[in-house]
């Protein structure tokens, strides 16, 4: 099953703002979570993802 960015900031507490710069590799350090179903438009998160933002 996947989740859509909106869905996955609803079920795991974070805005959809902190989503996309969290996955953003611009960053110098590199993405700091990659989504797993598909990482690129449309963007696409896995059950997992959601465990690993839940536990952040």
């Amino acid at each position: 099953m996947s989740y859509s960015p909106k869905l996955a900031a609803a079920l795991s507490g974070a805005t959809l703002r902190q989503l996309a710069h969290w996955r953003n590799a611009r960053t110098g350090r590199g993405a700091v979570l990659v989504p797993e179903v598909s990482p690129v438009r449309p963007v696409l998160y896995s059950f997992r993802d959601l465990i690993a933002l839940r536990t952040v």
